[in-house]
């Protein structure tokens, strides 16, 4: 018997552009996008920009390691990285083995001249940027 991939949920729902209605009527809304809105990441960087309560996490984008390190760069050029946060995407990746894929991000381009995600900033993202979206 063939195992089926196919889910129930469509996934033209999780076209994070979906959200931007929801983002200007109500702008107070603080909204993190899960997997940078995979697979839609450069439109969720660009959401991310416009508007200033929409966050994306980044979990689950390690596994595919260009798409990972593409969107990482997109969030940089776009000047975004300080809204990306962290998350794991527990079960199904522990946070441990998030963090160690961060800082794998750069390995798919190692040896070219492509640019770097900078660490620092991976640290900010497991560090820091939590704080802006989640306040006491």
């Amino acid at each position: 018997m063939a195992t089926s991939f196919v889910r129930a949920g469509p996934l033209k729902y999780s076209n994070p552009m979906l959200l931007e209605d929801v983002a200007v009527a109500c702008p107070d809304l603080r909204i993190i996008i899960s997997h940078l809105g995979h697979p839609w990441e450069t439109d969720c960087v660009v959401l991310i920009r416009k508007h200033p309560n929409l966050y994306a996490n980044i979990s689950a984008l390690h596994y595919r390691p260009w798409r990972h390190w593409q969107a990482f760069i997109t969030a940089l050029e776009y000047g975004v990285e300080n809204k990306l946060i962290f998350g794991s995407d527990f079960p199904s990746a522990t946070p441990e083995q998030l963090i160690a894929g961060l800082y794998k991000v750069n390995d798919i381009v190692e040896g070219s001249k492509l640019p770097k995600f900078p660490k620092d900033v991976i640290d900010q993202i497991i560090y820091e940027n939590w704080k802006q979206v989640i306040q006491f």
